[in-house]
């Protein structure tokens, strides 16, 4: 066992515990985090003309003592986990020789989950040392994750964060860059990257010293079928230029040698070699920019009506429609995870039909399609000031590269159409040729570009600095000057962008509530959310005539029942803290659980309905933000809460307060009897009084329904609701 200590705990490896039937394998443990890393080596791939590598990522909920939610109770594949299958496989894929196609997987399976260490950052430590173990041709890597908090960068992720980065460094230089946050400039980047150069060193020499012993022999590859095939690059280069077709030469040359695959490999590496080197001695595109030039750019804003704000985002082949939905609070997405479960407000999606780029296949959301848009969504979010659940969906109508980054400058048009207030931001595609010790950097790579060069620098942000970056790279590494020569092109082309936006889009605010009033004080601009069809069916029903208002709200005084059996031993508790100062402890009733930890009541049918919510939601929210399990009787009414006693006391003020609705009523347990009052806990907290003429059998500990007069005084008791 190997071990390096790192964020106060050690990060170690072992593999005399858990010894799955796999090539290579490694436990990596770092505090109470333990993932298993499995790499499993197939055939050799003859029809194969690109390294057949697959990466999965997955949790078990087990790891953090959960059950999976859902009916079948069973873990399904989430947007993280193809998130960070994506970041382990852009880790790993540039370090294995290229020439390598035996089949791999390689699976990191979360066993154990801690809050404080990160997954992804061992994930990709552990898999380059299980492809070590197999035998696999590979450069040692090592993951590292880091968060800025304005101030100075640390290890690992920190609550107080504003800027994190997730990246992978051989002991030569970056292999893969990932980050996101608030914008910051050039410089805090590079400081937090070379900050981390030494525990970096430290881990690899940790991971050497564990491989060194039980490293597999290389499996030999079969041979190789080799040809002389003369060809003319001077008629090929003209036809580039020209941008015709040269899928004639193309076949002919394919058909010339036995094994398809490599006959498809090796035109590839001769048209690469004539685009690359063209562009290196001519310092021209083949559509006539120059190295460093954008591509010509439309916008245009307004061109949906069905969505709340729309945005056509254009740079010749490559085109994005981006929209933007509001909704409510029952609209925002529910996410599972082993860090807790929560809601998120701001949604985004990336759509890539098949249609984008003249392709037939069959259409289904993609690990591409989830991580192109959770780079755009990373990119905008941070600045964009949107109290509404919103929905930011991208389409790419055509595709000819930087289609991510043309969905930042889309959804950035869409949603200062829906007047939410944003700062400028935009996103650019930077590229690169290596050749020798020199680089060539090229701005707005379309696809041929990203497909001959050796990187794909995404950058997105404002003119105040980074939002987010994420780098591909198809050579083994790059150093720092090409990282900061990438960063500051990039830079250069996202303010380039932001000039060229129409300006009637360019007028950000930090103040909203100034924003807002200016907004209300013109009849010609449009409302910050148009009404959705719920929102229009409440109208009318709010319009109904005072006949069915009243109605309704008998129906609803219905609660309770009078004949239930008694809930024994509920005690108020002495602890009479005020819920105005402490808004966390608004709606408790301080009660005293049984030891079973459940409490059983039985409610009108009429008020059933309520409860639950359309499709669950509201009996589903009391559940998720109380945290206790609350199930619903079909064939008694009966409502049973069970949990933690913190737990219960929230779940049974929410659903007090939804029991209550528009009445003048409350509800409160009694904790003490004299001749002519009742005293009362509300269950708000409040101590109040009561009257009583004795009539009614009411015990301490009982629930009761009292009538609200005016100035907040009770009135009198209306109904005894007992509990079983």
């Amino acid at each position: 066992m190997s071990s390096y200590i790192i964020g106060g705990s050690p990060i170690s490896l072992r593999n005399d515990i858990i010894r799955p039937n796999s090539d290579g394998s490694v436990l990596i443990q770092h505090g109470k985090t333990s993932i298993l890393c499995t790499v499993c080596i197939g055939n050799w791939e003859n029809q194969a003309d690109y390294l057949p590598l697959q990466v999965i990522y997955q949790e078990r909920a087990y790891a953090s003592g959960k059950i999976p939610g859902g009916f079948l109770r069973r873990e399904g594949k989430s947007d993280k986990e193809s998130i960070i299958s994506r970041m382990i496989d852009r880790s790993i894929r540039s370090s294995v020789d290229s020439s390598y196609r035996f089949n791999m997987q390689v699976i990191c399976t979360v066993l154990s989950h801690d809050n404080q260490y990160c997954s992804d950052m061992l994930s990709i430590i552990g898999s380059s040392v299980a492809m070590q173990l197999a035998g696999i041709p590979c450069v040692p890597i090592c993951g590292y994750k880091m968060s800025w908090n304005g101030e100075k960068w640390s290890f690992g992720t920190s609550k107080d964060r504003k800027h994190a980065l997730t990246f992978a460094k051989s002991a030569n230089g970056i292999v893969m860059f990932d980050s996101y946050g608030k914008p910051v400039k050039r410089s805090v980047i590079s400081e937090g990257i070379n900050s981390a150069q030494q525990d970096i060193n430290s881990i690899l020499q940790m991971c050497s010293n564990f491989v060194s012993d039980k490293k597999s022999e290389v499996k030999a590859a079969p041979l190789v079928e080799r040809k002389n095939i003369c060809i003319d690059t001077s008629a090929l280069l003209e036809k580039m230029k020209k941008n015709e077709s040269i899928s004639s030469e193309k076949e002919d040359f394919i058909s010339k040698w036995e094994n398809e695959s490599v006959g498809k490999e090796k035109w590839n590496q001769i048209i690469r070699s004539i685009a690359r080197n063209y562009l290196v001695w001519s310092g021209k595109r083949f559509d006539g920019r120059g190295l460093q030039d954008l591509r010509k750019m439309q916008f245009e804003t307004s061109i949906l009506n069905g969505a709340n704000g729309s945005g056509l985002y254009s740079k010749e082949n490559t085109q994005v429609l981006a929209s933007v939905t509001f909704g409510e609070n029952e609209d925002s997405q529910i996410i599972e995870s082993l860090d807790g479960n929560y809601k998120d407000r701001f949604i985004f999606h990336y759509m890539f039909d098949p249609y984008s780029c003249g392709d037939i296949r069959k259409v289904c959301v993609s690990r591409r399609d989830i991580g192109h848009g959770n780079l755009a969504k990373r990119s905008i979010r941070q600045i964009a000031e949107n109290k509404k659940v919103c929905r930011v969906v991208a389409d790419v109508m055509s595709s000819d590269g930087s289609s991510s980054m043309g969905s930042v400058c889309a959804s950035y048009l869409a949603m200062r159409d829906a007047d939410i207030n944003i700062e400028p931001v935009a996103g650019i595609s930077v590229g690169m040729i290596a050749e020798g010790y020199k680089h060539y950097l090229l701005m707005d790579i379309n696809a041929q570009e990203d497909a001959w060069g050796d990187m794909d620098f995404k950058i997105a942000g404002t003119k105040n600095g980074i939002t987010s970056i994420q780098m591909d790279i198809k050579v083994p590494y790059i150093n720092m000057n090409m990282f900061e020569d990438a960063m500051l092109l990039g830079m250069k082309g996202i303010s380039q962008i932001i000039d060229m936006y129409p300006e009637n889009l360019k007028n950000y605010q930090r103040d909203d509530s100034s924003r807002q009033s200016q907004q209300n004080k013109s009849d010609n601009k449009k409302s910050y959310a148009k009404k959705d069809e719920r929102a229009l069916e409440r109208d009318k029903l709010n319009n109904n005539s005072d006949d069915q208002k009243s109605e309704k709200k008998n129906r609803k005084s219905k609660i309770l029942e009078n004949n239930a059996t008694q809930l024994d031993k509920i005690i108020p508790s002495d602890n009479d803290s005020s819920p105005k100062k402490d808004a966390k402890k608004k709606g408790k009733i301080n009660l005293d659980i049984p030891s079973d930890g459940v409490i059983k009541f039985r409610l009108d049918s009429e008020i059933i309905p309520s409860l639950i919510g359309r499709k669950g939601v509201v009996i589903n929210d009391v559940s998720e933000s109380s945290g206790a399990q609350i199930d619903i009787g079909k064939q008694d009414n009966s409502i049973s809460i069970s949990g933690k006693r913190e737990s219960i006391q929230i779940a049974l003020s929410r659903v007090f307060q939804i029991m209550k609705g528009d009445e003048k009523i409350t509800f409160g347990q009694v904790f003490e009897l004299t001749d002519n009052k009742i005293k009362i806990i509300t269950f708000d907290g409040e101590r109040k009084n009561v009257p009583w003429d004795g009539a009614s059998d009411i015990k301490v500990g009982d629930f009761i329904k009292v009538t609200v007069g005016r100035f907040g005084h009770l009135k009198e008791v209306i109904d005894n609701i007992s509990l079983q």
